[in-house]
């Protein structure tokens, strides 16, 4: 429910798919529920692999877990 919200602020807002499911991986990265959150940032780097948000949370995500 609460996911489904993020996902429509962020399309209200006018962000790309890829900062979208970056988003949604850090709700998860936050929530402690590691193997959902990586599905998102490899997601959100697939659709921007020059973006280096999406290759810094990717990254930081594997290094520390």
């Amino acid at each position: 429910k609460h996911l489904e919200k993020l996902k429509s602020v962020c399309k209200e807002l006018g962000y790309s798919e890829a900062v979208t499911e970056r988003n949604v991986g850090y709700t998860y990265q936050e929530a402690n529920i590691i193997d959902k959150a990586e599905v998102h940032y490899r997601k959100a780097f697939e659709l921007a692999p020059q973006d280096l948000w999406s290759i810094y949370s990717l990254a930081n995500l594997l290094i520390n877990n």
